[in-house]
Parts: C-alpha cells; sequence; structure tokens
C-alpha cells in the first residue's frame, strides 16, 4: 500500500490533503469532480488490486473502520462510533454461562470504545445506543446505568465521560539487596570502575557464583569473555557491589532473548556485537524503536 501510494499520488492532476490508511483501508479528501480520476489512477496501478469508492452521504458523514468522520460546515471533521447496518448489535447474552468480571469488562470496553472514537457533542446518544443494545441483549438497565453513566466520570459541563490516562501494570521482580547476590535466573550489569562501560550478561547460577566466575576469567585472561578482556586490554575494574538486575526468567531461550535485547538498547556496553547476531531484524526494528522513542522523551524532559 506504500508503494501503491506514492507511486500514484503524483499522477494526480491535484493535491491530497490528508490521507490516512489502515491496513488496505484509506480515507483521504479530494476536491469536487476528482473522484473518477483517483479511482482510474489507483486502478491502473496493478490489475490484482481494484478499489471502490464511498463518498460522502448526505450528513456529509463517510464511514471508515468502526468510525464515522463528519465535515462540519467549517469543513472541521468529528468522529463518531460506528456500526455496519448489517451487524446485528448482538452483545454475549447476561444471562450465559460466563463469569460476571466478564460481562461487566464486555461494557465497560464498549463503553471505553465509544469514549475515544466519538466526538464529546455525540458520545451521550452514542452511549444511550449502546445501553438499548445491551439491554436487548439481557443486561439489567440499574447495572447498565451505573456503568455506562456513572457520575464520577462525567465532567462538571455534563459532558460525556472524558477520556481518563490508561493505567499500564508489569511485573517488578522483588530482589532482597542482601539476598541479590544469591538470586540466579537473571540478566544483569556490571559497570566499569575507570570507564563508562557496561556488561550485560545472563547465568541461570547464583549471582555470587557468575561474578567469581568473571574473576578467574580476568586472573586466567581468557579471551572468550568480553569483560575479561576489556579489564585486562585496559586495566580497568569492575564494579561487583553494584551489579544491577534487569530481568529476571527461568525459560532459557526467553532469558537469552532480554539478555539480548538488553544489549542492543545499550549504546555503551563493552559486549561484542557478536552477543546480538542471533536477534532477527524484526525485533531489532521494534527495539530501535523503542530506543529511539526513548531518548526523544528524556530529551523533552531536559528541555522542558
Amino acid at each position: 500500500m506504500d508503494d501503491l501510494i506514492e507511486d500514484s499520488l503524483p499522477k494526480l492532476d491535484f493535491q491530497i490533503p490528508f490521507l490516512k490508511k489502515y491496513v488496505d483501508d484509506m480515507i483521504l479528501s479530494i476536491p469536487q469532480g476528482g473522484t473518477e480520476q483517483l479511482l482510474q489512477v489507483f486502478n491502473n496501478y496493478d490489475t490484482y488490486l481494484q478499489f471502490t469508492i464511498e463518498n460522502e452521504d448526505e450528513q456529509h458523514s463517510v464511514p471508515f473502520l468502526d468510525t464515522k468522520l463528519i465535515r462540519k460546515e467549517d469543513n472541521t471533521i468529528i468522529t463518531s462510533w460506528y456500526t455496519k447496518p448489517g451487524a446485528s448489535g448482538r452483545f454475549l447474552h447476561y444471562e450465559s454461562y460466563h463469569h460476571q468480571r466478564h460481562k461487566i469488562n464486555l461494557v465497560l470496553g464498549m463503553k471505553n470504545r465509544i469514549v475515544r472514537t466519538s466526538h464529546p457533542t455525540l458520545c451521550t446518544q452514542n452511549m444511550h445506543t449502546l445501553f438499548e443494545r445491551f439491554k436487548k441483549s439481557g443486561y439489567p438497565p440499574k447495572l447498565l446505568n451505573s456503568l455506562l453513566f456513572n457520575r464520577s466520570h462525567i465532567n462538571d459541563n455534563d459532558n460525556p465521560p472524558g477520556i481518563t490516562t490508561p493505567l499500564k501494570y508489569f511485573s517488578v521482580p522483588y530482589l532482597d539487596k542482601d539476598n541479590i547476590f544469591n538470586s540466579s535466573n537473571m540478566i544483569y550489569c556490571m559497570t566499569c570502575l575507570d570507564c563508562d562501560k557496561k556488561y550485560i550478561g545472563q547465568t541461570c547460577r547464583k549471582l555470587k557464583d557468575r561474578i567469581t566466575a568473571h574473576k578467574s576469567d580476568i586472573r586466567n585472561n581468557k579471551q572468550s569473555c568480553t569483560l575479561a578482556r576489556h579489564v585486562v586490554d585496559h586495566n580497568h575494574s569492575i564494579d561487583y557491589e553494584n551489579v544491577k538486575i534487569l530481568d529476571t526468567e527461568n525459560n532459557l531461550h526467553k532469558r537469552l532473548f532480554l539478555e539480548m535485547a538488553h544489549i542492543f538498547k545499550e549504546d555503551n556496553t563493552m559486549n561484542a556485537r557478536t552477543d546480538i547476531e542471533s536477534l532477527s531484524i524484526l525485533y531489532t526494528y521494534l527495539l530501535s524503536l523503542d530506543k529511539d522513542n526513548n531518548t526523544h522523551d528524556r530529551s523533552l524532559g531536559v528541555t522542558i
């Protein structure tokens, strides 16, 4: 689709004010009279790729995925929740043999979809539509009122429920400082006392045993260990007392992947680049995006 768009747009006699796509669906704005040329150019790209166009209706609206875009008189666009005319409008029935929390989460999930896709002026109307659809699926009106029209989620100006910042949960392993060196199955990071280089490794053994092995490699000048090579070649010392635990994972294959991911994301590592050669190009791309975003966030924080 990216190639098609890049090839086709320069062939048009007019400019496209905006174009958004999702997989093979596109929504775009074109001047009046440009429909025929647009369809011809796009369909000439490949005989196996043929498009159809859905124009604005009388209300100046057009559906796109599960939203409806509505063009107002001043040419600004607002969105609304949308379902296809042929949709059944049925949900998991309230009397079905499912746990109560599944039914409540279904209602809250649909409510959240409306809040996120609907302009504030249309949100209440869509919430009432959702209320009626759940009611037809056997949900008690009292429960629906509590979930859909809870006053605690409505702004003081009687706007419909607003979008709140989503909560994100993740697990953090608890490691008592005194017991860190007795912990195992981890990805760890050690820093050099004489420079800013870091070493990232993984071990299934107790951390104190792995540190003992590192010290032995240094004494014996084992060239197979990049940490030992760094210490010997530069006559540096490692901070063994302040080892940082990056992750804990019992599964070897997952642990090896996490080790490669942390090495890739660390710009100042003493690890060899061959340590991440098994990391697929897809993961390196995703990790690069994540690293770029984190760098951008940090720069914003400093600037502000």
